[in-house]
């Protein structure tokens, strides 16, 4: 089956919304815009904590961290 007629069955089968929303999917991952979008940060040591609650210690989230460690452990 041809491009075109992939797409006309995506659209068919889904929805012209749907499709055209794959089609604009498909041309960011090709041009490799969403990879340059995903990238990560260069670790936690590039993350401010002062920047992103600056109202709250590194204790005060330790604290909060201890307390509620049955829902993070195996």
């Amino acid at each position: 089956m041809t491009r075109l007629g992939t797409m006309l069955q995506i659209g068919r089968t889904f929805g012209v919304r749907h499709g055209l929303l794959r089609l604009e999917y498909g041309l960011q991952r090709g041009s490799g815009l969403i990879s340059r979008r995903m990238r990560s940060v260069q670790g936690w040591e590039s993350w401010n904590l002062k920047r992103i609650a600056p109202n709250t210690s590194p204790e005060d989230f330790l604290s909060v961290r201890r307390q509620a460690a049955t829902l993070f452990s195996r």
